[in-house]
């Protein structure tokens, strides 16, 4: 999602609202940095989502959770990127838990499928170009 960029909030999407902006390498947005230990205080220039260590141990944690909460490896990753409450309202509307079927009725976007793509790419990388 970052493109392994550890940088402050996703010029692509000036529309957000700044606090609610993901930052850093797991583009964490406050409240959840904020869940996981991590500091965010602007005003003193505190931003503990740009320390990668700590980041990645709170995106370990987060994603832990939501395997937990989801009980489903595909679900937790669509729930770390579109937040756990669409996951569960998509579920709800539905009564599907299948996250492509989820995807394909237009309650998730295609983040998994992404991710799954770069897996796959990653365990074959003679299928890149």
């Amino acid at each position: 999602e970052s493109g392994f960029r550890n940088d402050v909030g996703r010029p692509s999407e000036p529309t957000l609202v700044p606090a609610m902006r993901g930052t850093g390498i797991w583009r964490f947005i406050p409240p959840t940095a904020r869940r996981y230990g991590l500091s965010v205080e602007p005003s003193s220039g505190i931003d503990e989502r740009l320390d990668v260590a700590e980041a990645t141990d709170a995106a370990i944690a987060h994603l832990g959770y939501l395997h937990q909460q989801f009980d489903d490896w595909h679900l937790a990753l669509a729930a770390y990127n579109q937040g756990e409450s669409a996951v569960t309202r998509a579920i709800a509307d539905t009564g599907s838990r299948d996250p492509f079927a989820l995807a394909q009725q237009g309650y998730l976007n295609d983040y998994l499928a992404t991710v799954m793509a770069g897996v796959v790419i990653l365990a074959n990388p003679e299928m890149a170009w």
